[in-house]
């Protein structure tokens, strides 16, 4: 019987060994997220319905919920109530690693409201931040702001064809108070051209 119990006291012990050696001495839980929300416009309009928000840099988590975000309100991404909708930037992100964003998958500007325009923005754990965003787009012609002049852009302009809708207002390319002919052609003079 005293066999026995040596026995088990043994096992017990060789596992409780094996657990304690196994077992990570310290996991570090991930910061708090940082969350965005903001104005988002693309070539001075108000961002459509279904435009796609997201956040990217190092250690950030992307394609999870809360990031991407999805535009629900023309021009604007989330909302600074408790219960509205966040862009959330999360995972194994430092303080102050630069944060990127992208509209429908190009990079964007980003600024605080009144504040100066920059390419990223520091992550804070645990941060609620206001923050408008634009696509960084340069190339004239590149309505879309894909980074190329194609068939998409000229269909923005023609789409809008003599409406009056504010929102068609950045496709009367020429300033003249309506959108026609002479908006088309300022697209398709630059066809091809790409950043």
């Amino acid at each position: 019987m005293a066999q026995k119990v040596a026995r088990v006291s043994l096992i017990v012990l060789s596992l409780w060994m094996i657990v304690s050696v196994a077992t990570p001495a310290a996991v570090q839980p991930p910061p708090i997220p940082h969350s965005f929300y903001g104005t988002v416009e693309i070539n001075g309009a108000p961002a459509p319905v279904g435009t796609q928000v997201e956040a990217r840099g190092a250690g950030v988590q992307t394609g999870v919920s809360g990031n991407p975000i999805t535009v629900t309100q023309a021009g604007q991404y989330g909302g600074p109530g408790g219960f509205d909708p966040k862009l959330v930037v999360q995972g194994q992100v430092a303080n102050g690693t630069p944060i990127e964003f992208y509209v429908d998958g190009v990079r964007a500007q980003c600024a605080v409201p009144g504040g100066t325009w920059q390419e990223s923005y520091p992550f804070s754990s645990g941060a609620v931040t206001e923050l408008d965003l634009t696509p960084s787009c340069n190339l004239p012609g590149d309505l879309d702001c894909d980074c190329d002049v194609d068939v998409k852009d000229v269909m923005l302009v023609a789409n809008c064809w003599q409406s009056t809708d504010p929102e068609c207002d950045p496709y009367d390319l020429d300033d003249d108070g309506d959108i026609d002919i002479v908006d088309i052609m300022l697209v398709a003079a630059k066809w091809g051209d790409t950043c």
